[in-house]
């Protein structure tokens, strides 16, 4: 527990673990079952949102009921890019979805897609109107390896703009990951129907169809 009532990231996790198992006899089993080891290594908190946090946290414990007299904090100096970040947000010089754009383009930088997909997916689900944020979190779940998850927003991105070929051609390469050929082609050929003079699409409808044929 943190300040007053409200529980840490810990205490919030084991309150969804306590609950879960009323949800599942209320409304029966999900389609799909996660383990507490998956559930907490996707869990949807950045390391931006993290630190931010333990810098307010330190600051309320700096200050009454914690304490009989407000004393000051300080924050220690920012040791890499991502607690810059943080800091930034923590003093309300970046907002929010700036501070998850420009934590989105350090990860890219590093070569890091499990986080970058972390925070592409708390874009996407802050922004559900937005289809260019489904598709990038889809696309950084893929990277990911976490397919099934990207299937989910590259849904939405498509049902957001199905006109966006890009967005056609990531949907197709997530089913084809997940060994949905029939759906990846049928994705394939529904983009050439309304753009006969699309290459790509070309390309990796003979490609699925070959490995569809070889199996």
């Amino acid at each position: 527990m943190l300040e007053h009532v409200h529980p840490n990231a810990e205490g919030y996790f084991r309150v969804a673990t306590a609950y879960f198992p009323a949800l599942v006899a209320q409304f029966g089993t999900p389609t799909v079952v996660v383990d507490d080891e998956t559930a907490r290594r996707d869990m949807p908190l950045t390391e931006v949102d993290r630190l931010a946090g333990e810098y307010r946290m330190a600051v309320l414990k700096n200050d009454w009921p914690f304490v009989p007299e407000q004393r000051p904090t300080s924050i220690p100096a920012a040791a890499n890019r991502i607690e810059e970040i943080a800091q930034a947000r923590f003093t309300e010089r970046l907002t929010w979805a700036d501070a998850m754009n420009v934590a989105l383009a350090e990860y890219e930088r590093a070569g890091n897609s499990v986080e970058a997909a972390r925070v592409a997916v708390n874009l996407a689900d802050g922004f559900v109107t937005s289809a260019d944020a489904q598709h990038k979190a889809g696309v950084w779940l893929l990277r990911a390896d976490a397919a099934a998850r990207g299937l989910h927003y590259l849904r939405r991105a498509v049902a957001l703009d199905a006109g966006k070929i890009e967005y056609q051609l990531s949907l197709a390469q997530a089913q084809f990951m997940l060994g949905r050929k029939a759906d990846s082609i049928a994705t394939l050929e529904s983009i050439l129907k309304a753009h006969p003079g699309e290459s790509r699409a070309k390309y990796w409808l003979d490609e699925v169809r070959q490995r569809s044929a070889g199996q």
